[in-house]
């Protein structure tokens, strides 16, 4: 329960830094701290509860290998877009990303260990 409290006190730090943040430098800057907070904040638990985190999310070797692949197939996806044939930067983000979930899903369908 103390991990509670904790992680509670700190969503109330994390919420008014990025208040004040929101009001000094604005509203987008607000947001992106409080996101980037949040996100550090989800980060770092995960490594505190390392194998509480292994074990509920069933992650092997292959998993977090795949995962990482499909990362860096959307970010160069998105740069192709973006430097290749002159998207906007959120078009090729979001194209970069249906994009390489589309090949994720055609691996996995036709990996022959499935079939």
């Amino acid at each position: 329960m103390a991990g509670m409290r904790t992680l509670s006190v700190l969503l109330v730090f994390e919420t008014l830094i990025a208040i004040i943040i929101a009001n000094s430098y604005g509203w987008m800057d607000g947001f992106w701290a409080f996101a980037g907070m949040m996100i550090a904040t989800a980060i770092i638990t995960g490594i505190i509860n390392y194998q509480m985190t292994v074990e509920s999310l069933d992650m092997t070797r292959m998993r977090v290998a795949s995962w990482i692949i499909y990362l860096i197939l959307a970010v160069m996806m998105s740069n192709v877009f973006t430097s290749g044939y002159g998207f906007p930067q959120v078009g090729s983000i979001a194209l970069g990303f249906i994009t390489a979930s589309i090949i994720w899903w055609v691996y996995y369908q036709l990996e022959p260990a499935n079939g």
